[in-house]
């Protein structure tokens, strides 16, 4: 469906989103689904990643959702890597190979997607950078597709408890 405001602009600030995302207490670290990670500013990697397991339809119901986080760069490889939930990242974010997500990838950094592999890459959801967006696969080579799926951003936050964005006191008089 359409959106409800649009040409709205987004007015939230991705460093305090993705500080404020990444202590609470649902995120864990992707370390703990197996990504090695190394080095001054941290980097982090993994091939066949398994970070959640998708609906069987995009943007349907049911599957796994996981929420991740990654204390530093984040670098996904291989066909194969899949995930469906929310994945924030202190840093940049490069994907290359076959990679599917489903929910949305929120990074204080840069997005670099080089395609490659046997399978296209694709992001069904919504991705939010800190910085830019930029698509390489013209230069590499392989496919790329992102799709906006409303429906897929609102199943990941069904599981997740309700959260106070704002309050104001008023006088009733």
């Amino acid at each position: 469906s359409d959106s409800i405001c649009p040409g709205c602009p987004f007015n939230h600030d991705v460093p305090p989103l993705v500080d404020r995302l990444k202590r609470h207490p649902m995120f864990q670290s992707i370390v703990t689904a197996g990504a090695t990670c190394s080095g001054t500013p941290l980097s982090c990697s993994q091939q066949n990643a398994q970070y959640g397991t998708p609906p069987s339809t995009p943007g349907g119901l049911g599957g796994t959702p996981k929420y991740y986080y990654s204390p530093g760069d984040l670098h996904l490889s291989g066909n194969g890597s899949i995930g469906y939930g929310i994945l924030v990242v202190d840093g940049d974010v490069e994907f290359n190979g076959g990679i599917y997500f489903e929910g949305i990838i929120i990074a204080k950094g840069t997005f670099n997607f080089t395609g490659g592999g046997a399978d296209a890459i694709n992001i069904r959801g919504a991705v939010i950078a800190g910085q830019s967006i930029t698509d390489t696969t013209t230069d590499v080579g392989g496919s790329i597709d992102v799709q906006y799926n409303s429906c897929s951003i609102a199943n990941i936050f069904t599981q997740m408890p309700m959260t106070r964005l704002t309050f104001k006191d008023r006088a009733l008089y």
